[in-house]
């Protein structure tokens, strides 16, 4: 090891473009090595076997994972599928010792983690011994390699598996309640069970159910009135024709579908995001799919590989593959072989779960523990999306989207070009400044000082509670407190030591900041501190300034030779020839299994002298000292480094700066364009990853649909990737019109036939109504994928127009109503809830898809076109239980916390509405106190106001009132009051 330096193991997380003044701010970790006890087999038994049993033995004894057994010696020598696991006497060439170390490319163990330091010096020192181990006999013979695995002729008969067959209707003894087939089987459960269903709704209960249901909007008092005024036998079947036929249909089914897409319109990419401004063409393509009555199949088709069905009208379709072309995308969070094995296992998480309902993706590490469905089953799936890339659409023309790119290419060269000159210059300055370090602590010294003197005396409470130990306060407002050198500018006293020593105050005062503060994570001013503690000379001063100065400038030396030694190490680590690339959102590359920098051993400055280093010359410091969070001391970037600069130089940055403020302006519009997916170059099968792991690799698989769904043995995927033939499986399988007609039901009544709506497996709950589920899966096919079609037939249902009332009998037989026996009282989600204010109050603004906007107080669009953020959620969304948009729902949960009602009291939305909703009664020409009232409850509820809720509104207009103000002036609060009450917010 050479002096003041070590090698070191890093994991880079992104490709490092250069080495510069500030690469590789890492600190170093200490390299740690084991000293040997005089007995080996001791040595053994205390340091090793406890390693490997606590992070081996899981998988490498009888379970044999990579084909490597580490339960003894001869299983180590013999190793497994990547060839000996230790060579004795040579850890350096041991891929035990190299795995642990996980300076290995593919080799990186344990999986999830990695040992400590001290955990790998002790297996590299027991390699080198020789591998002792206590047992020399001969190993147990290895377990016998698994069976093939085999789906019994039990798994297979599950129920969700099976053919759609569509069911005899059911006898019922009242046949005068049946309307449809639908309720011959909810009757045919009640009377089974000896109940009864409920009364049927009143008319304007089930106008309002109906609206809410199929627009998330409330009917108007002039829709509930022509209502209750045709009494034909048809009068709700027109309701529901006409609301199918409402734009509005596709903004609320279109958002149920959302939430099992996970839409979201950015990701997170650490402490940033990265945006997707064109996302909200594959939320309006799903809006207008609704509106269109799109078939499903066909609707799953286009998401899956819009692009690869062979029609006229293709293009269409090509919004659609932003179901998997918006991510989740992991970009650089992690070493790309993870990153892009983990939005594959995204990918298979949404396909299985939102068109199957089945969960494939537990099968990622294991086979899966209760559906039959093999780790092979997941790999033939996540091989089809190793085959697919992301690929943006344009929707201009190629003239135009050229012209973009290479103007984009001049910014960007640009900005490169500006910020090399500038990283070079700031270096130079850093190093300049750092040889007058000794001059600029004295002239501190003589600031502090002065500034000692001129604070009064501490009390004896200051004394007994110093709010910050070794701190001066009073420059600037606070010496070493952390103020930026900006906030403020020096004291007249700080000015003057600057002018009498001729030196720059900005630089002295940023001295003073750090030079007043004592606490550091280095030593190197401990000597300092005492002088500042204690007083001295100013000969005792300038020696450990001197010394200081000399320290620093040691250190900048060092790190040019560590950065020079690896700047040759990183330009020896190049990728592959024809290493695979993939592309990502916004421009994004990054190779497919490579990573530059990864898994290579470089060297860095010690810990002390890194940490040294970083206080005077780091662009940004993690540290609580405020002081450092603008940078180090002898760093100027930007602005704040233009003075320092020659005229010449400055002259050339400020062309350099014209040039780039010319290409910017002169930056064509963005052109549109649709996040999608395609085809990759080459594609192919993948390996099982073993454990999950992309890192340690099994047989390969071939791209197949899942074998339990599949007639005999599975037909390998030929086509490029394989989508188009996997799409044709998944709307060709029962399961999917199965799990499509359980959501819809779902939404209608609150809770499913199925109560787990994205998971038809094992763990999830059985039919309530089996025949009644195929019956309509049946006619689901029949009606050619017609999602109108089935809210037809189950809306004109007399299970459908029941009340919500209760009864005693029934609520003890089946309190959580699986059996239908009346409606779900259910509350508003989160869209309706918001939409609904606004269209009660006239605000609504009802212009149909567009660029999504926040859902600030200014935005009266609904609420399905405001942003939704997977970086951070919107706060209103989150809580009234938006789902997470990073992963598919199935359902939402509902909850009922005090902050809800809170919200009620105190946001701004519910203000400015209730203002709106005041000045729409307000305006009402000739109308009384009285009228303004029935008006409200209108809007609101869609009925009158009783006598007693009349005369309690005026009464409160006229108690809530001041004695010197009108009665007008309670109306916001009176509307406050109705659309915070429970009738407005929930839904019989």
């Amino acid at each position: 090891m050479k002096s003041g330096s070590q090698k070191v193991i890093l994991v880079l997380r992104s490709m490092i473009p250069s080495i510069l003044w500030g690469c590789f701010l890492l600190p170093s970790v200490l390299v740690l090595k084991a000293e040997p006890q005089n007995d080996p087999l001791e040595f053994f038994e205390t340091r090793i076997r406890p390693v490997l049993a606590n992070n081996c033995f899981a998988c490498h004894t009888s379970s044999q994972m990579g084909g490597l057994q580490l339960d003894s010696r001869e299983s180590l020598l013999k190793g497994g599928k990547s060839g000996p696991a230790i060579v004795p006497g040579k850890p350096e060439v041991s891929l035990l010792v190299r795995a642990v170390n996980q300076t290995d490319e593919r080799l990186k163990m344990p999986l999830g983690g990695r040992l400590k330091d001290q955990e790998i010096a002790d297996l590299a020192t027991w390699v080198k011994m020789g591998a002792p181990w206590p047992v020399m006999k001969k190993a147990a013979q290895p377990a016998p390699q698994a069976t093939a695995y085999a789906i019994t002729a039990e798994q297979k008969a599950f129920w969700s598996f099976q053919p759609i067959h569509e069911p005899a209707l059911p006898e019922v003894k009242d046949t005068s309640w049946v309307k449809s087939p639908i309720d011959r089987f909810i009757l045919a459960r009640l009377e089974a069970q000896g109940l009864k269903p409920v009364k049927a709704a009143d008319k304007r209960t089930l106008i309002r159910r109906a609206s809410f249901d199929l627009t998330g909007l409330p009917p108007t008092p002039g829709e509930v009135e022509a209502f209750l005024n045709d009494s034909s036998p048809q009068a709700f079947a027109k309701v529901v024709d006409r609301l199918l036929a409402s734009p509005h249909y596709g903004e609320r089914w279109g958002r149920y579908w959302l939430d099992v897409a996970r839409y979201g319109e950015d990701d997170a990419r650490g402490l940033s995001q990265e945006s997707y401004p064109n996302a909200f063409r594959y939320r309006d393509w799903v809006i207008q799919a609704f509106n269109e009555d799109m078939p499903y199949d066909l609707f799953v088709k286009a998401q899956i590989a819009g692009d690869l069905l062979e029609r006229k009208d293709r293009d269409k379709f090509l919004p659609g593959l932003g179901f998997f072309g918006l991510g989740p995308w992991y970009y650089d969070i992690t070493v790309p072989l993870q990153a892009r094995a983990d939005e594959r296992h995204d990918r298979v998480d949404v396909l299985t779960r939102g068109f199957l309902g089945l969960t494939v993706a537990c099968a990622r590490c294991h086979d899966h523990k209760f559906d039959p469905i093999s780790t092979k089953d997941y790999y033939a799936l996540a091989g089809v999306f190793s085959s697919s890339q992301y690929k943006e659409y344009p929707l201009a023309p190629e003239l135009v989207v050229n012209a973009y790119h290479q103007h984009q290419k001049k910014i960007k060269d640009q900005e490169a070009a500006i910020k090399q000159f500038m990283q070079t210059e700031s270096r130079q300055l850093g190093e300049i400044l750092a040889r007058k370090i000794s001059r600029y602590m004295l002239a501190a010294w003589k600031v502090l000082e002065m500034q000692r003197e001129a604070q009064p005396a501490p009390s004896a409470a200051e004394i007994s509670h110093p709010t910050s130990p070794g701190v001066i306060s009073g420059l600037s407002g606070a010496i070493g407190a952390g103020s930026d050198e900006s906030s403020q500018p020096p004291t007249p006293r700080l000015e003057a030591v600057a002018a009498a020593e001729k030196l720059d105050p900005e630089i002295l005062e940023r001295w003073v900041r750090y030079l007043g503060n004592s606490q550091r994570d280095h030593p190197y001013l401990n000597a300092w501190n005492d002088l500042l503690k204690n007083g001295g000379p100013v000969d005792a001063v300038k020696k450990v300034a001197d010394e200081f100065q000399g320290t620093v400038l040691a250190i900048i030396d060092e790190k040019k030779s560590i950065d020079e030694r690896n700047r040759v190490i990183l330009e020896q680590n190049k990728p592959p020839k024809n290493a695979a690339m993939t592309s990502l959102p916004n421009g994004f590359a990054t190779y497919e299994e490579f990573c530059p920098g990864c898994s290579i051993s470089i060297e860095s400055l010690e810990r002390d002298k890194f940490v040294l280093w970083s206080d005077l010359f780091a662009a940004q410091i993690d540290s609580n000292d405020p002081a450092k969070k603008a940078g180090g001391v002898l760093l100027f970037q930007d602005e704040k480094l233009d003075r320092f600069l020659g005229p010449e130089w400055q002259s050339h940055l400020q062309s350099m700066r014209a040039e780039l403020e010319s290409l910017k302006k002169a930056l064509p519009a963005p052109y549109p364009y649709l996040h999608g997916f395609g085809e990759s170059a080459h594609p192919a099968n993948l390996k099982v990853h073993l454990r999950g792991s992309p890192f340690n690799l099994g047989e390969e698989v071939q791209r197949r649909f899942l074998a339990v769904l599949s007639d005999g043995e599975p037909t390998p995927f030929r086509k490029g990737s394989g989508r188009l033939e996997l799409a044709e499986a998944i709307v060709n399988h029962p399961l999917t019109a199965r799990v499509m007609v359980n959501r819809i039901w779902k939404q209608h009544f609150g809770q499913g036939i199925v109560g787990t709506p994205s998971n038809f497996g094992r763990l999830g709950e059985r039919p309530s109504h089996p025949g009644l589920l195929e019956y309509l899966a049946s006619r689901f096919r029949e009606s050619h994928w017609s999602i109108k079609t089935m809210h037809r037939e189950i809306m004109l249902s007399a299970v459908y127009e029941l009340s919500s009332e209760n009864t005693p009998k029934n609520f003890a037989d089946d309190p959580d109503n699986r059996l239908f026996w009346r409606a779900n009282r259910r509350r508003l989600d989160a869209e309706a809830m918001r939409d609904s204010l606004l269209f009660v109050t006239g605000s609504l603004n009802s212009t149909l898809g567009g660029p999504s906007c926040e859902l600030d107080v200014g935005n009266q669009k609904r609420t399905v076109y405001g942003k939704v953020s997977r970086f951070r959620l919107n706060s209103s969304l989150a809580l009234f239980d938006f789902p997470n948009p990073a992963i598919t729902s199935e359902q939402r949960n509902v909850t009922h916390v005090p902050l809800q009602k809170l919200f009620f009291l105190n946001s701004d939305l519910i203000a400015a509405q209730a203002q709106a909703l005041a000045n729409r009664l307000n305006a009402l020409s000739g109308a009384d106190e009285s009228a303004k009232i029935q008006r409200a409850y209108q809007l609101l509820f869609g009925r009158n106001a009783t006598e007693a809720e009349v005369r309690l509104g005026i009464e409160f207009l006229h108690k809530s009132s001041s004695p010197s103000a009108s009665p007008a002036s309670s109306w916001p609060q009176y509307a406050q009051v109705l659309l915070s009450s429970n009738e407005f917010l929930f839904v019989d």
